[in-house]
């Protein structure tokens, strides 16, 4: 059963789009992760140096997780992939 393929503007877009989106949130956040981290075991003239770097990839990953839910499948294994990352994250946040 083939999923139609859509997106909010109207345009289609490439299927792969799911699973890039998905690999780039996936990079974002350890990204964050680990600035974080550096962020806060720093001093105070690496953390002035650190903020707005932990600043934009903050801005990245929230770009990126609002365009993954209105990103088009391909067919009922996308759907079901992308259903089940967004599940895990909100698992994780709650």
């Amino acid at each position: 059963m083939a999923v139609e393929l859509a997106c909010r503007n109207g345009e289609v877009q490439e299927a792969d789009a799911v699973v890039d989106l998905i690999a780039a949130h996936r990079r974002a956040i350890s990204e964050l992760e680990c600035l974080g981290k550096r962020m806060m075991h720093a001093g105070e003239a690496e953390a002035a140096l650190i903020g707005p770097r932990l600043d934009a990839v903050l801005a990245n990953e929230t770009v990126i997780r609002r365009r993954a839910p209105m990103a088009p499948v391909a067919d009922v294994g996308e759907l079901k992939m992308k259903a089940a990352y967004f599940a895990r994250l909100i698992f994780l946040r709650t």
